[in-house]
């Protein structure tokens, strides 16, 4: 190699010493160099004449003090494990992330239980977070002079992310533009109407045996229980009393990822509250939602 090469090769190997300590190694080499070119030598010889480099970088190594040497900034290893973390949140956000909510409680004007069927609203904010903490972390492995290796691989990984949310964002578009909702306030069939009725009047004596066995889909059955169900009651009234009567039965059918889906809204009246119920059936009548308040 020529001497060129040779102190490019050195400057990288001493990155570790601060920037004033190697820029004297660095003048230090290119004189003798320049010495021997002056003695005959080609700079091809001169450059063979010092040795390894690896060997060059020891004995240097063992010769500074230790407050020339850079100490480990925390930065970029904090960047890369958060980068790391919220990539890892991403793709269980991803897998574990169902088509349809299966349980959740929330508290809005009041004490609201809530089962309902439809796709869940992505984290779009966490895959910006990503990009954002992966965009910081390349910026500071190029200020910090960091290898090519790991600025190509935060790169590809920022790609990856920003081509993830374009075309997640894209897809939630689409189902929104695909979902179609026919006429509100519209009585129901006498199917959904008796499939309505018997799923209240269930629900009403507490029977999720038969709910999960004979009613439900899949996703629902796990919580379709006495624990959860008992649970979400309690959120409105610790005791509902007897079922008194079920009002007019109102359906709407809407089609989300090709799924056509059933919307029942019906009131019910209990010795001790009066419940709204927002019932989902899915395409083959079977349980997919509950809401009520």
């Amino acid at each position: 190699m020529d001497k060129r090469e040779f102190l490019k090769k050195l400057e990288k190997a001493l990155k570790k010493l601060v920037p004033e300590e190697r820029a004297r190694y660095i003048s230090y080499y290119d004189e003798i160099i320049m010495d021997l070119v002056d003695g005959g030598m080609t700079e091809q010889e001169a450059c063979a004449k010092q040795g390894d480099m690896s060997g060059i970088v020891a004995d240097i190594m063992s010769q500074v003090e230790p407050e020339k040497v850079e100490k480990q900034k925390p930065l970029d290893v904090i960047l890369l494990v958060i980068a790391l973390l919220i990539g890892v949140a991403c793709i269980v956000v991803l897998i574990a992330l169902p088509d349809v909510i299966t349980f959740a409680m929330m508290d809005g004007d009041g004490p609201t239980s809530v089962f309902v069927a439809g796709k869940v609203v992505e984290p779009v904010w966490l895959y910006i977070l990503t990009a954002i903490v992966l965009v910081s972390t390349i910026i500071a492995f190029v200020v910090r002079g960091k290898g090519k290796f790991a600025i190509t691989i935060g790169i590809v990984l920022l790609v990856c992310v920003i081509t993830f949310i374009v075309v997640r964002i894209d897809d939630n578009r689409n189902n929104v533009e695909d979902t179609t909702t026919e006429c509100a306030n519209v009585y129901a069939s006498s199917e959904v109407e008796k499939k309505t009725t018997e799923v209240i009047k269930l629900l009403s004596h507490n029977d999720y045996q038969t709910l999960r066995d004979e009613y439900a889909i899949d996703e629902m059955k796990e919580f379709l229980n006495d624990e959860y169900m008992l649970e979400a009651k309690n959120m409105i009234n610790e005791d509902w009393g007897e079922l008194c009567s079920i009002g007019s039965v109102y359906s709407a059918e809407m089609a989300q990822d090709n799924v056509l889906y059933t919307v029942v809204q019906v009131n019910a009246t209990y010795d001790n509250v009066s419940i709204a119920f927002t019932i989902t059936f899915d395409d083959e009548l079977k349980l997919a939602g509950i809401y009520f308040r």
